[in-house]
């Protein structure tokens, strides 16, 4: 099933500096990403949709179709 960032992130009881450390990004860009004020580079979706296994798809990033 696919979701945003957000509640990927609250559903898996993760911190959002967890995350940002598994992906090599910033708590801060992970906030920024969450909030909706940046978009994730292309090889940072990737990463991002690896980490979560796919729950969290590149389109949700984009905000793409909702």
């Amino acid at each position: 099933r696919r979701m945003k960032l957000k509640t990927y992130l609250t559903r898996t009881k993760t911190l959002g500096a967890d995350f940002a450390r598994s992906l090599g990004a910033s708590p801060s860009a992970v906030s920024m990403w969450t909030k909706g004020r940046r978009i994730p580079s292309p090889p940072m979706i990737r990463k991002i949709v690896a980490a979560t296994k796919g729950k969290v798809r590149a389109d949700d990033l984009l905000g793409i179709g909702r």
